[in-house]
């Protein structure tokens, strides 16, 4: 999917606005972009803090290229998301204050409209979490079964459950997703 102007305009921006960005291991999976001929080189001359990166070809698929994320990446705390989030100055005092020994962090984000303003509170589909890496583990991460995107969060989310971790709901009006015409799976059904 190509993201990566997003990703650069949104997430890496707001990722390198916050108080201490050293601190931070960015950890990501490259799936079949080409709207950025050097989203490496860009990274590393512009990203402070760690940077674990992976390209593949592997032909899109959500669950996996999240999987993959977290397992090459070294810390404790994680927090997954799309390209297309910008997160608020704020943020990793809430991933510290959120993600606890018995909850994990399910952040409700804002959707921008066409012209970048405020339009609704999204609570799926945009596969947003926060947590501690051997709570992730033990869910099993998300489900690989489901190809392309859709549902892979609220599966997720009722995993937490079973193993006795309570998913935590926050809205974040500034923790915002771009907006960008949506590219449902064939087939897609919501979950609810």
């Amino acid at each position: 999917m190509n993201r990566s102007k997003a990703f650069k305009t949104q997430l890496l921006a707001s990722l390198m606005q916050l108080a201490d960005p050293s601190k931070i291991e960015l950890s990501l999976v490259d799936c079949n972009s080409s709207d950025e001929p050097d989203l490496l080189g860009y990274l590393k001359a512009h990203w402070k803090g760690q940077l674990t990166y992976t390209k593949t070809d592997l032909p899109f698929t959500r669950s996996k290229i999240f999987n993959l994320a977290v397992q090459q990446s070294q810390h404790d705390l994680v927090f997954i998301c799309d390209a297309d989030i910008a997160l608020p100055p704020q943020f990793l005092a809430q991933m510290n204050a959120y993600c606890r020994p018995y909850q994990a962090w399910f952040p409700e984000v804002m959707l921008l409209d066409e012209a970048g303003l405020p339009n609704r509170y999204c609570s799926e589909g945009v596969g947003m979490l926060g947590c501690h890496r051997h709570q992730f583990e033990a869910t099993k991460g998300f489900d690989e079964r489901i190809v392309e995107w859709g549902k892979e969060d609220w599966l997720l989310y009722f995993e937490f459950y079973k193993i006795g971790i309570a998913p935590f709901r926050t809205q974040e009006p500034l923790m915002q997703h771009a907006f960008h015409q949506s590219l449902k799976p064939k087939g897609f059904k919501p979950l609810f």
